[in-house]
């Protein structure tokens, strides 16, 4: 059940590329990170106040909290540097960039003493790097400032999710994972409504289509998917669910075939199952800790 919650959260998050291609239409990638992580603040704040407990009143000490800050300040910059490499290189190119998460999540575990990378986890990077350059091989267009700019943004939207996952990694010992992600994403919020007033970008004048983008991507990547990314933490650590979310191209492929009409080739369907190959290989070997006592969120 575990693992399906995890590949559920994925598939959540792999809709934001759909909502987000609407929103760019009119709206700003700071703006709408603002607005996705905004509404996700309020609705958790809500949450928190209508169904008060005694795991959501308790001090954080100062450790959680300093890690909480960094984690939010860490989330509302992937999500400006994600809407922003959207916004300047090919989804799929991106995407792939975006994705290399796993990549920082090993480094920074080994790094901090947590964990050092094994044998199958070598592997299966090197068999999701190979798919994922044949799911993304048709979007590789000529180099230009343009794309050199997106391409930043979206290797640093990696990295930036990655320390995201670090600093969360482990708090389910101390806290609930609803008090968690309501601190995050309050500090995240804080941290872009308080770029866009400093930057006097904010407006209300968007289409209807564009309100509808924002909160379709609030409510299922958002609240529903990162939250329970959150929740994998708690049975999974950082390298598993980072490897989880190099399915998130695949997926973003497959929807945007259906959805938007997009051809999808022979080499991104190989691609997309070298993918898969590298998930059983990595989720497979890692067996779920023994059932820890959480209060469901809601």
């Amino acid at each position: 059940m575990n693992r399906l919650l995890l590949l559920l959260a994925v598939f959540l998050v792999s809709t934001a590329g759909l909502f987000a291609h609407q929103a760019l239409a009119e709206a700003t990638p700071l703006a709408i990170a603002a607005w996705r992580l905004g509404l996700a603040a309020v609705f958790f704040l809500g949450l928190s106040f209508a169904a008060p407990s005694r795991k959501t009143q308790a001090p954080l000490t100062s450790p959680t909290r300093l890690r909480l800050c960094l984690a939010g300040f860490c989330l509302a910059a992937h999500f400006v540097t994600w809407f922003g490499a959207l916004d300047y290189t090919p989804v799929a190119r991106a995407t792939l960039l975006a994705c290399t998460t796993p990549l920082w999540t090993t480094l920074g575990g080994f790094l901090l003493g947590r964990r050092r990378p094994s044998r199958r986890d070598l592997l299966a990077l090197a068999i999701a790097a190979a798919g994922l350059l044949l799911v993304t091989h048709a979007a590789v267009q000529s180099p230009s400032p343009r794309t050199l700019l997106g391409d930043c943004l979206g290797l640093a939207a990696g990295m930036l999710f990655g320390i995201y996952l670090l600093c969360v990694e482990g708090l389910h010992e101390t806290i609930s994972s609803q008090r968690q992600v309501t601190v995050a994403y309050s500090v995240a919020a804080a941290v872009l409504w308080a770029s866009l007033l400093v930057r006097g970008g904010i407006s209300f004048a968007y289409s209807p289509g564009v309100w509808r983008a924002l909160l379709g991507m609030t409510i299922g990547p958002q609240i529903f998917g990162h939250t329970l990314i959150n929740w994998s933490l708690r049975h999974f650590p950082s390298s598993r669910v980072a490897f989880a979310i190099l399915l998130e191209p695949v997926i973003a492929a497959g929807l945007a075939w259906g959805l938007l009409h997009q051809a999808v080739t022979p080499l991104q369907m190989l691609g997309g199952l070298l993918v898969l190959v590298a998930l059983a290989v990595v989720i497979g070997q890692q067996t779920p800790k023994e059932h820890i006592e959480d209060e469901p969120v809601g």
